[in-house]
């Protein structure tokens, strides 16, 4: 994965194959690192994937998931 955005040394936003901004989290993930870069995979702790894109695509369809 490539760096799209650094938060800071720890936290970094990425996109998948579909455009959509995932948020990654690890110590030291981005330390030193620029945009553009290719993030160490074996340094990911945590990530987050923006579901707003995901329901908003999903309305756009009519489709209304019911979440429990």
């Amino acid at each position: 994965m490539k760096i799209f955005k650094v938060i800071n040394n720890n936290i970094v936003i990425t996109l998948d194959q579909n455009n959509q901004e995932i948020i990654l989290m690890g110590r030291g993930l981005v330390f030193k690192q620029r945009p553009g870069n290719n993030i160490d995979e074996n340094l990911i702790e945590n990530f987050f994937l923006l579901v707003y894109q995901i329901m908003r695509n999903l309305q756009s369809l009519n489709y209304y998931p019911i979440f429990l």
